[in-house]
């Protein structure tokens, strides 16, 4: 978990450096973030709950049927 974490750090300063420099507009920085917590949440949700589906099992399910 610890490790996850670190990661999705690394990723966001990485990203927030990108669009500081690049000079984004605010809604930019909305969206990457928003987008990086959504990613950030699933993940420990799985990482908790690892009884629950994955994204790829959901999507295979699908097509089963």
């Amino acid at each position: 978990m610890i490790a996850i974490t670190v990661v999705f750090v690394v990723i966001t300063c990485y990203e927030l450096s990108y669009l500081i420099r690049r000079n984004r507009k605010p809604r930019t920085f909305w969206i990457t973030g928003s987008f990086i917590a959504a990613a950030y949440l699933y993940l420990m949700i799985i990482y908790h709950y690892k009884d629950l589906p994955s994204m790829s099992r959901v999507i295979e399910n699908i097509f089963n049927y």
